[in-house]
C-alpha cells in the first residue's frame, strides 16, 4: 500500500461551520444563517451542528435559537499552549547549541504519521550556514530527525508506518537495507541521538536526540544540521553527545520522563558527557 493523501467530505464541512463562527461577525448564528453562509443544505447543516455539539465544540442558546463555539475548544487551546510553551522552553536551549558548536540548530515535532515538521530554530549567522524555515516538512524517513521518532515509537506502530512507506531512496547515502536500518534505530534507543550522513540531502549532515514528555512519550526533536564538510565523521559524534546533553536537560526542565533503554545512561550523566565542539571555519578559497 502506497502513501496515500485525502481529505474527508464531511469533516470538511464540520470544520467549516466551527471557522464561520469563529468569525467575529458570525460568533453567534442560528442554522438558517450558518447554512446560507456556507451553502450547506439545512438539514445537512443541523445534523453536523448537533454532532459537535454532542461533543461540546458547539453550544445552542435555546432561548435565541443560536449556535456558538463550545467550551471544548478551551481544553483543545490548553493543549496547544502546553505544547508552545514546550517550545519557549526550549529555545534558549537550541540557540545556545547554535552558538556553542556554529551549525543550525531546530526543534521538531512530528505532525502527522509520515511526517516531522520544523517548529522553531536558531542559527549562527557568522559564517555560511544551512536555514531551515520554521514550518518546512521533512518525511520520517528521512535524515535523523526521522530515525529518533521512528525509535522511540512503539514497535508495532513503527513496523506498520515502514511497511506501508517503504525505505525511500532519497540519495545514493539513503540506508534502505532493512537489518541495518533496524541496526541504527537500537543504536539511537541506547546511545540517545541519531546521525545522518548524506542520507536525506546530498552535502548536508544531521543529528537529532529526543525530548520525551511526562509520560516518556518523545514530544519533540533537538536537531541539528549542516555542510558534511564543516559537520564531518571527525566532529558527529562529539556535537551529538552535546545535543543529547541538551535533550536531556530540557526533557528535565519540561518534568519529562526517560525511556527504560535511556534511563541507565541518565542516571550516570556526568556534568557535561563531552567537550564543548567549536567548528571554526576554514578561510573560503577563491
Amino acid at each position: 500500500m502506497g502513501k496515500r493523501d485525502y481529505t474527508v467530505p464531511a469533516i470538511e464541512k464540520a470544520l467549516d461551520v466551527l471557522f464561520f463562527l469563529k468569525d467575529h461577525d458570525h460568533q453567534q448564528s442560528t442554522l438558517t444563517e450558518i447554512a446560507s453562509g456556507l451553502g450547506l443544505n439545512k438539514s445537512s447543516c443541523f445534523a453536523i451542528l448537533r454532532t459537535l455539539q454532542a461533543r461540546n465544540l458547539v453550544a445552542f442558546d435555546e432561548d435565541t435559537k443560536k449556535y456558538s463555539l463550545g467550551l471544548a475548544h478551551l481544553e483543545l487551546a490548553s493543549a496547544v499552549s502546553a505544547q508552545v510553551n514546550h517550545i519557549a522552553i526550549a529555545k534558549p536551549f537550541i540557540e545556545r547549541l547554535a552558538q556553542e558548536t556554529h551549525i543550525t540548530c531546530f526543534l521538531a515535532q512530528r505532525i502527522s504519521a509520515n511526517t516531522v515538521m520544523v517548529v522553531e530554530k536558531a542559527e549562527f549567522r557568522e559564517m555560511i550556514h544551512v536555514s531551515f524555515p520554521i514550518g518546512r516538512r521533512m518525511p520520517i524517513t528521512g535524515g535523523a530527525t526521522g530515525k529518533v521518532f521512528l525509535a522511540f515509537m512503539s514497535e508495532a506502530e513503527r513496523e506498520a508506518l515502514l511497511a506501508d512507506m517503504g525505505l525511500v531512496q532519497y540519495t545514493p547515502n539513503t540506508i534502505v537495507d532493512w537489518d541495518r536500518f533496524a541496526g541504527e534505530l537500537a543504536m539511537i534507543q541506547t546511545r540517545g541521538y541519531a546521525i545522518n550522513l548524506e542520507e536525506y540531502t546530498s552535502g548536508l549532515n544531521g543529528l537529532a536526540a529526543p525530548v520525551f514528555d511526562e509520560h516518556g512519550k518523545i514530544l519533540m526533536t533537538i536537531s541539528a544540521v549542516s555542510f558534511s564538510s564543516v559537520l564531518n565523521t571527525e566532529n558527529i559524534h562529539s556535537i551529538g553527545e552535546q545535543i543529547w546533553s541538551a535533550a536531556r536537560k530540557v526533557t528535565r526542565t519540561l518534568g519529562g520522563k526517560f525511556p527504560l533503554t535511556l534511563r541507565a545512561t541518565e542516571e550516570a550523566e556526568p556534568a557535561r558527557t563531552a567537550p564543548v565542539t567549536t567548528i571554526v571555519p576554514k578561510p573560503l578559497i577563491p
